[in-house]
């Protein structure tokens, strides 16, 4: 793994509203090269600013006996 390659756990739950929004921004950026900030956005700047700065600071390592579950699981969940 690199600095920029993270593992989050992320609950995708449905939400009509921020998934409208969510989709017409993403189509915005894409169809007018223009990105404006989301109103629903849950952290300030700075909070981000300093979250990524503070993980720069780690060098996560996946044991090697790790590597097959993770990857056996992922599969897995996929398959849902």
């Amino acid at each position: 793994m690199s600095r920029f390659d993270h593992i989050f756990l992320i609950l995708d739950k449905p939400d009509e509203k921020l998934d409208l929004e969510l989709g017409r921004h993403v189509c915005g950026v894409h169809a007018n090269n223009q990105n404006k900030i989301l109103k629903f956005l849950p952290y300030k700047e700075d909070f981000i600013w300093a979250f990524v700065s503070k993980a720069k600071q780690y060098f996560p390592i996946i044991p090697n006996n790790l590597h097959n579950y993770i990857i056996e699981n992922y599969v897995e969940k996929r398959k849902l």
